[in-house]
């Protein structure tokens, strides 16, 4: 009978030491929850001499599973005692979630272990306040200073979803740049006397990855829709990546309708950033890279139809002069582009149809991109060779050096074309000059230019032979008197025009008018040199030297009738 009711009694006493567990562990959440909230802001202030202070509404904690969960968290730092440091931080966390929480290490060895912390819904600032050289003075480290309280921190992984970034280069202006979808992913941070002077970690993690996504927005009034899919940074490799990079104009007539300029459509597959220093870009406000390479795009842009010169001196299409008007230094060792597709496109407005020439496969690279005044001192050039298929037919090999600190905005270039046939510019000769290459062979095109932002000299030398024109009315119709006249009176059909002779060789001399940008005056220069090399040799009664190649051939019947007359 006695072993009946103390069968019945054991479910009643389990029951019981369990509630009593329950209610134990229950009230012990209860107090350690304010307590962990007490240590945690304590430690930030410490930590920070009192230049940071953390609040938190809410804390939760089970000691079964080792979880805390800490709701509506607010770090803000004061600008007076963070004077002497180059950036401050500010930031906001709706909930974090921290899990393989060690308690029993942390009371019997003061050490803080956590398997991972989960940010969620959190809005980060950084205020550059100083670009000089004051953080590097040497003072306590964070392990110095939480060591009478704790011997080691110990977070496995640390990561911050879709945060609200926003970047000040000081707390008197806006923002400088304002990203909405942020994500960071911290592995192994470790705080103790070893890591405490571990160069090799970032704010002694092994490795933090910064990743941000879908970035879209407009430029001008809506001219311009920008987008990146998606870029990332590690401080472990150093390496900056970015994906699906693409600046979309608007269609054609409602952009020009409204913008008198040249019209850019840009896009790229691919960049990678190597030895990015991002501190020199948030602590001291400049841009240094090793290698930055391109892969696979395009960059296609259409001259302003409108015919109206813009104002002023275009020089700030130079190169040269545009990377001097970069508010920030940047410096890049090596620049790589690699299958990228260029075409320039123009309006023909007499018969209303487009030319384009393009630069198909296109490969280069830059050497010494900079405009920091220290770097130009020592090197002031810039390097570059570039190799493309002309119209997708003629290997071109061109060599670009480009003087960086010269307020002239001096530079050289030299080229050379492959063999190709020459029917493959009537793309561009039809739409745009109303002629029509019915057959001949281009042997090569070589070219050097010595030029700045007044004057472009040098030398070009165009062999080819068997050309034969037709020159062609507004819908492309042969005009049988024209194309007569024209080879028979300007063109000349070889060059050089006997075997055994010299060719023809142009001397350049092109002076820059203000209105027009680098490549208007570049692509000036060549096709004067061009058209000095296709037509026949002057004599006393041809036409003056600055009338054009299209203008004689149209003014050929002219000429003829008064050698008759």
């Amino acid at each position: 009978m006695i072993a009946i009711r103390s069968r019945k009694l054991w479910p009643w006493v389990c029951g019981a030491i369990l509630l009593l567990l329950i209610s134990g562990l229950m009230l012990i959440n209860h107090i350690l929850a304010p307590e962990i909230r007490k240590k945690l802001t304590a430690a930030v202030t410490k930590a920070s001499d009192g230049g940071y202070k953390l609040q938190i509404e809410k804390v939760e904690i089970n000691v079964f599973t080792g979880a805390l969960v800490l709701t509506n968290v607010n770090l803000t730092g004061d600008t007076f005692r963070l004077k002497d440091k180059p950036v401050v931080v500010q930031g906001k966390a709706q909930i974090i979630n921290v899990t393989g929480l060690s308690l029993w290490q942390y009371f019997l060895h003061k050490k803080l272990v956590i398997k991972d912390v989960v940010v969620d819904g959190a809005i980060l600032g950084l205020t550059r306040q100083s670009s000089t050289d004051s953080y590097s003075h040497k003072s306590e480290t964070i392990y110095q200073k939480l060591s009478g309280t704790l011997k080691m921190v110990s977070v496995d992984h640390i990561q911050w979803r879709g945060i609200h970034f926003a970047y000040f280069v000081n707390n008197k202006q806006p923002a400088r740049l304002q990203l909405q979808k942020v994500d960071l992913d911290a592995r192994d941070l470790l705080i103790d006397s070893a890591t405490q002077s571990d160069t090799s970690r970032t704010l002694y993690c092994r490795n933090i990855i910064a990743g941000v996504r879908d970035i879209n927005g407009t430029l001008q009034a809506g001219a311009y829709h920008y987008h990146l899919t998606h870029a990332s940074y590690s401080t472990i490799t150093k390496r900056l990546t970015a994906t699906g990079m693409a600046l979309q104009p608007q269609e054609l007539h409602r952009f020009f309708a409204h913008i008198h300029a040249e019209r850019f459509d840009v896009a790229m597959d691919s960049i990678a950033v190597e030895n990015f220093h991002y501190q020199r870009y948030f602590i001291k406000n400049s841009f240094h890279a090793g290698k930055i390479s391109a892969y696979r795009g395009h960059v296609n842009v259409f001259g302003d139809p409108s015919g109206k010169s813009t104002p002023g001196d275009r020089v700030t299409g130079f190169p040269n002069y545009a990377l001097r008007q970069i508010q920030i230094p940047i410096t890049a060792d090596t620049v790589d582009v690699m299958a990228i597709e260029v075409s320039y496109s123009e309006l023909n407005l007499q018969d209303g149809k487009i030319g384009t020439i393009n630069f198909s496969q296109t490969a280069g690279r830059f050497l010494h991109i900079t405009n920091d005044t220290a770097q130009l001192k020592k090197n002031a050039w810039c390097n570059a060779h570039i190799k493309s298929k002309f119209m997708g037919r003629g290997e071109l090999d061109l060599t670009a050096r480009f003087n960086l600190a010269d307020r002239s905005c001096s530079y050289y270039i030299s080229g050379k074309l492959a063999p190709m046939e020459a029917v493959a510019i009537n793309k561009v000769t039809m739409p745009l000059g109303l002629v029509r290459i019915k057959s001949g062979q281009l042997r090569s095109l070589t070219f050097d230019i010595t030029g700045d932002r007044f004057k472009n000299t040098g030398n070009l030398q165009l062999l080819y032979h068997d050309a034969d024109l037709g020159i062609l009315g507004n819908q492309y119709h042969t005009r049988p008197l024209q194309t007569l006249l024209a080879n028979a009176l300007v063109i000349a059909h070889n060059n050089p025009d006997d075997p055994g002779t010299a060719p023809r060789v142009a001397r350049l001399h092109y002076t820059r008018p203000v209105s027009k940008a680098f490549f208007c005056a570049l692509w000036q220069t060549l096709f004067k040199g061009i058209e000095s090399c296709v037509e026949k040799t002057k004599s006393s009664a041809s036409s003056p030297p600055h009338q054009s190649l299209v203008k004689k051939i149209l003014t050929a019947p002219v000429h003829l009738f008064k050698k008759k007359s």
